[in-house]
């Protein structure tokens, strides 16, 4: 089986068998038979030497003989000692003395194949010899050669060898070898490269497979894999690998719970353990190096016997659609750099880069040239004009980027990824931040909350703490309304949002340990902790009253929704009490501030990478926090745990956008948050008295905003509604409002104070009665719905009830999808292959959920409380029922509704 390991794509393939163990087995014992029959001989021979022998050179000849002989019987001694599990390192042995013996390896210049070129280059001082393979012996590669960086053809070479062996490159060129892992990833770091491989078998039999980009980590990431961009006959096995660490026996890095390394007999980028392993077993003419169960590359048919195995790289060109101007594309055409340096090749024109720890050597168009490489073409314009060269890239940071003109978030974090990779230096792209987060490690702060124990928090958030726009959200319910119906209800928004800000960072932290490569920085979790202690600054009284009941009836015109309101506070909070000084004394600079007003209100564009992990990292950690504290308080169980989820969380991509993902069997414990929503909303958000107290609540601000009363900027009084547009009126307006209208004595407020005041003696809204329409029936307007009732009153009744003393209340509970399953658009990955994200249907979770995820309440109010109203408002709703088919629950005492005889 012939593999080209094309530094275009690295496949591998291997199958383990018992039946190989045997064979070993089998010609251990003949080795050993054959020493022993050797050995018994030449003791006969030299006797009888000893015997004929006089002279004073025959008798050294024959000491000569017994070093010999002294050497079998060493090797028997080895072979004699030997168990089960060293039956690989013996075998190496034997097979070592044995090539010796027949001069089978040889010293001097490698001869190599036909066609194939030799070269060298020079890493950390260290001259490593390389191997190039023509364009013509690669199956839809680019046009030029390709280096080699592993070959494999007759499986007499040891490749079940430890770290060291694989980081610094094993064999030899003119027979078998491995380049070497440091090799690799100097050569990967150059620039974009592509892998290419291709299977023959001795029928020649073919298959190819290519993966348009191809990088090798350094050692500080145990040489993990990035591997993308498929295309071939072959199959994407090499995909379950992607992101993976290199393994050796020596030094496990895999996912599986055994070691991949010793079972494979090899080393790889291991996950559980594999479906491709190109440096395990070589069976020559032996069916099972590709099998169907365990596949180097899925290939059609369950046997792939090896015949010859290449692995090669090729650098990635861009191509004339990408833009790039033809002196570019020269440039990058080199195969590698004007260093490695191809016999019988012509030489290059195009500049070259220092490799290794050369950069310091870097000259301001070598800087640019790398910048170019990694298609940041208007950082490399920067860098031209500022004159930075290779000396001075261990002295940059995001701060002087953004100074230099770089103001794209984004562009600067790509910029320095690349400095970390040339320099080496871990965390250069803010050095500032995490010193100074270690350093003030005593200066956070420790909340003992009842829900998530004792939370800490960072300096900066403490700064915002303590500001009066913060502290407001102390007296802000939570839940509303629902303290009027449930005592324990009294969790405010101010624990609320501390709460997300600790959940917020512990996710984002499971996060950057589980998925480095995802490129979480200790400043992105600041960020996104920042985002979830604002998220609710903009939240008016009673919460959700104040945006969706009140707002939309006094300024109906208005889009406001209370995430503007605190994207204003935030803002706010900042200016007014100086605290952008806080904010850079740990590298948060506008462009981050930026980021957490998206995080607050929404992006107004589709971020990429981690940063809409982040987005979503609060989204998740709001939901589960008033899920906890609302059970919490409301003595509801609470059944979902998501301590439990953020252990099983993982980062996958779907659809060209991330999502966080949880593990398979965690799918019935996810329709459980979503249960427990909906249990929330039906028990206690829209109970039916919470909703009439609710409106009762409204009603009071509405008849109270004609008159200014909350004291805004400059010591002006402003309206209810005109506080959203005046943070200083805004910091003045929560709950207490409540108590402030109620125990006025202006003539103005009278009809606001008379409603609170039937609500403190318990003189509610009466629910005349509600109804559900049928599944897949809503009713959209409650104004059209008012309409039908007013028109079903009787003639004798017309005058005694107004469209005023009914209110029409419109109930959704749902999921949290409207009528969809929640779990259509959620996707999980299992413990064998924890990079593909996969969708879980319904019945594969349980035959026993719900097969319909939302419902409608409609719901008639009447404001009047005398017996005569109820009566006609009863009536009315019944009709309405009747007429739309729709059964009526009523909820008003029996009594009251009985006709008079």
């Amino acid at each position: 089986m012939e593999n080209g390991i094309l530094i275009l794509l690295p496949s591998v393939v291997t199958v383990f068998i018992a039946l190989y163990i045997y064979t070993v087995e089998l010609r251990i014992n003949q080795i050993k038979d054959e020493l022993v029959k050797v050995k018994n001989q030449q003791i006969q021979d030299i006797s009888k030497m000893k015997e004929d022998l006089k002279s004073k050179s025959m008798i050294e000849e024959t000491s000569a003989h017994g070093k010999e002989l002294e050497d079998i019987r060493s090797i028997l001694k080895e072979t004699d000692s030997v168990r089960r599990t060293e039956f690989h390192e013996m075998t190496k042995n034997i097979t070592k003395y044995l090539k010796e013996t027949d001069n089978r390896y040889y010293s001097g210049k490698a001869t190599l194949p036909e066609g194939y070129r030799s070269g060298s280059t020079k890493f950390n001082t260290k001259s490593i010899d390389l191997m190039f393979m023509p364009n013509g012996k690669i199956n839809g590669g680019g046009g030029d050669s390709k280096l080699v960086i592993q070959r494999r053809e007759s499986g007499d070479l040891d490749f079940f060898l430890g770290w060291t062996k694989y980081k610094e490159g094993f064999g030899r060129l003119e027979q078998e070898f491995w380049l070497g892992n440091d090799n690799i990833h100097a050569l990967t770091f150059q620039g974009r490269y592509e892998l290419m491989i291709d299977l023959y078998d001795f029928d020649n039999y073919q298959v190819f497979a290519n993966y348009q980009y191809f990088y090798v980590g350094d050692e500080s990431s145990n040489y993990r894999l990035s591997v993308y961009g498929y295309k071939g006959t072959a199959g994407d096995s090499l995909n379950y690998h992607n992101g993976m660490p290199f393994s050796t026996f020596d030094k496990d890095n895999d996912l599986s719970k055994n070691n991949c390394a010793k079972d494979g007999v090899g080393a790889w980028w291991f996950n559980d353990c594999y479906k491709s392993h190109l440096n395990g077993i070589f069976l020559s003419k032996t069916p099972g190096l590709v099998h169907s169960k365990t596949t180097f590359i899925s290939i059609p048919g369950n046997e792939f016997c090896n015949k010859q195995q290449h692995a090669v790289m090729g650098k990635k060109r861009k191509s004339k659609s990408e833009g790039v101007p033809s002196s570019k594309r020269n440039r990058s055409a080199v195969s590698l750099s004007e260093s490695v340096k191809e016999e019988e090749s012509k030489p290059s024109t195009a500049a070259s880069l220092p490799v290794g720890g050369e950069y310091e050597k870097w000259t301001e168009e070598d800087v640019a040239m790398k910048l170019e490489e990694h298609s940041l073409d208007n950082a490399a314009k920067k860098f031209r004009e500022e004159g930075i060269s290779g000396k001075v890239l261990p002295m940059l940071n995001v701060q002087r980027l953004e100074k230099m003109g770089i103001i794209k978030m984004g562009e600067r974090l790509e910029i320095m990824k690349v400095i970390m990779e040339i320099t080496g230096i871990k965390d250069l792209d803010n050095p500032t931040i995490d010193t100074k987060i270690d350093v003030e490690e005593h200066k956070k702060k420790i909340f003992n909350d009842p829900v998530n124990g004792h939370t800490e928090v960072h300096p900066l958030c403490i700064k915002i703490i303590d500001t009066p726009q913060f502290q407001r959200l102390r007296d802000l319910k939570q839940s509303g309304t629902c303290y009027f119906v449930y005592p324990g209800a009294t969790n405010n928004r101010f624990e609320h949002c501390i709460g997300v800000c600790y959940l917020a960072g512990q996710l984002a932290r499971m996060l950057q340990k589980r998925q480095p490569e995802l490129n979480i920085t200790n400043k992105d979790i600041l960020c996104v902790e920042i985002a979830g202690l604002c998220h609710d600054l903009g939240h008016g009284p009673f919460s959700h009253l104040f945006d969706s009941k009140f707002i939309p009836v006094v300024r109906p015109t208005s889009k406001w929704k209370h995430e503007d309101a605190s994207v204003m506070m935030f803002d706010y909070l900042i200016k007014k009490h100086n605290l952008m000084g806080e904010f850079k004394k740990y590298d948060v600079i506008d462009q981050d501030i930026t980021f957490i007003k998206e995080q607050i209100k929404g992006p107004k564009q589709k971020w990429v990478g981690h940063t809409m992990v982040e987005i979503k990292v609060k989204a998740f950690c709001m939901r589960w926090d008033y899920f906890a504290r609302d059970c919490y308080g409301l003595g509801i169980k609470n059944t979902f745990d998501h301590n439990r989820f953020m252990t099983f969380a993982r980062v996958l991509e779907v659809k060209d956008e991330y999502q966080i993902c949880s593990r398979d069997k965690e799918a019935e414990t996810l329709y459980g948050m979503f249960q427990i929503r909906a249990t929330l909303h039906r028990r206690a958000y829209q109970h039916r008295v919470c909703d009439a107290i609710e409106a009762m609540v409204t009603d009071a601000f509405i008849a109270a905003d004609h008159k200014g009363i909350i004291p805004g900027k400059d010591g002006n009084l402003k309206k209810l509604s005109e506080c959203i547009d005046d943070p200083e009126a805004y910091t003045n307006l929560s709950d207490s409002i409540f108590h402030v209208i109620l125990l006025s004595v202006d003539k103005d407020l009278e009809k606001s104070r008379k409603i609170l005041q039937r609500i403190m003696h318990r003189q509610l809204y009466a629910c005349v009665g509600e109804t559900t329409p049928t599944e897949g029936e809503t009713y959209g307007k409650s104004s059209q719905i008012m309409s039908e009732i007013m028109s079903n009153i009787p003639t004798e009744s017309k005058g005694k009830l107004l469209d005023d003393d009914l209110y029409v209340d419109l109930v959704y509970l749902d999921y949290g999808s409207k009528s969809q399953n929640p779990m259509t658009n959620v996707r999980f990955y299992n413990k064998r292959d924890v990079t593909k994200p996969v969708r879980i249907v319904k019945n594969q979770v349980s035959l026993m959920l719900p097969s319909v995820f939302s419902e409608q309440i409609v719901r008639l109010y009447c404001k009047k409380s005398d017996r005569e109203s109820l009566k006609v408002a009863s009536h009315c709703f019944k009709k309405w029922c009747d007429d739309n088919n729709l059964f009526l629950q009523m909820k008003v005492q029996e009594e009251i509704l009985v006709k008079d005889e």
